[in-house]
């Protein structure tokens, strides 16, 4: 059964077309990439899946995830964006319910999740709603208006027509929930549905990082919000908008003391995020460029990669030394210079040191 952690992985790893290969996630451990769906090069539309078996065939778990916004495809994923958050009609959505359905018809007795990051996370949440399954999301974009009569009805359309009876003889099954969300919707307001959103969207779950910019939208999201992932102050919203530093957060915690994970140290060090993001030091403005990113490095020595990278506990050993820096008292976190209190220099030298040790650690120079 996957973890919170793998979600996050499989869903960092859905954005594969649109990420040079040295950016890319890892797979997490005990999971195996049993079905692709490339980026289609019209719409955006970007899906992967993941099983518990080597081929999807001998698997009894599927998770199904789906890619989130390129920012660069303004006639693709942005433009799905703008559209499901108003709950106007996208090919998208049509596309991730489409793709839900292909890995059904190859192993229907399965069972499958959702996740996905951004876009990908609300397509996950409206796949689930529609189709009563259970999703994991990751600052999921806030798409509640699209899990409507409408939306719901013209995705009905598109799939008896793309799964005809005559090839697809458990169809008719497979499309119950659908069917049965649409008819839950209640013109005349006589009562609650166990087949409609407020019911279904129990099975939906979204974290986020605090201050992420699709959290601004959040009253628009659909299902429960986790407590979001808190940090020191970074007013970038776009930035806290990435599946690397969220997972990054939750590769930290996972192995941290209490209180001493990658996101407790960012209140301490207050330039640490500011670090990361910085193009100057080891951030990459553009993930499709073959330039290692320094978070999506640290994700991925964390998780390792099976057959060409060993796990080496990277971000473990990167966020021990932070807190080695971050001690009350000491020139570490202030300069201590008296005419102004918040001068913090050393700090940031020292703090650039470690990143730089990482970014340019070998395998040989581990340590």
């Amino acid at each position: 059964m996957a973890t919170i952690l793998d979600y996050a992985l499989m869903a960092g790893v859905a954005y594969r077309d649109t990420r040079a290969e040295i950016n890319r996630f890892p797979i997490p451990k005990e999971w195996h990439l049993v079905s692709r769906n490339p980026q289609d090069e019209s719409t955006g539309f970007e899906a992967s899946a993941f099983g518990n078996a080597e081929t999807i065939f001998g698997c009894t778990e599927i998770v199904i995830s789906y890619a989130g916004t390129d920012s660069d495809d303004w006639t693709g994923d942005v433009a799905a964006d703008l559209a499901l958050v108003a709950g106007l009609a996208s090919e998208q959505l049509l596309q991730a319910a489409e793709y839900y359905l292909q890995i059904k018809a190859i192993n229907p007795d399965a069972k499958i999740t959702l996740t996905g990051h951004s876009l990908g996370g609300g397509l996950a949440a409206l796949v689930a709603v529609f189709f009563n399954e259970t999703a994991v999301t990751f600052d999921q974009a806030p798409f509640r208006n699209a899990a409507s009569w409408m939306r719901a009805k013209e995705v009905l359309l598109d799939l008896w027509g793309k799964f005809p009876v005559s090839s697809y003889p458990r169809i008719t099954e497979w499309l119950a929930p659908l069917d049965r969300f649409i008819a839950s919707f209640d013109p005349l307001g006589l009562g609650w549905s166990q087949d409609g959103l407020s019911a279904r969207e129990a099975k939906v779950s979204n974290t986020s990082v605090q201050g992420e910019i699709a959290s601004i939208s959040n009253s628009i999201r659909i299902g429960t919000e986790e407590p979001s992932l808190q940090h020191g102050d970074y007013p970038h919203p776009i930035d806290l908008h990435t599946q690397s530093l969220l997972t990054a957060f939750l590769q930290s915690d996972a192995t941290a003391e209490d209180g001493k994970a990658l996101n407790d140290v960012t209140f301490k060090l207050i330039d640490l995020l500011k670090m990361i993001f910085d193009e100057n030091l080891y951030a990459v403005d553009d993930l499709k460029k073959a330039k290692e990113n320094f978070l999506e490095r640290l994700v991925k020595h964390e998780a390792g990669i099976t057959g060409s990278l060993p796990a080496d506990a990277m971000l473990t050993r990167f966020t021990r030394d932070l807190w080695k820096l971050a001690q009350d008292g000491g020139l570490t976190l202030r300069d201590g210079n008296p005419t102004n209190a918040d001068l913090n220099e050393v700090s940031k030298a020292l703090t650039a040191f470690a990143m730089q040790k990482y970014y340019e650690e070998t395998a040989d120079s581990t340590g």
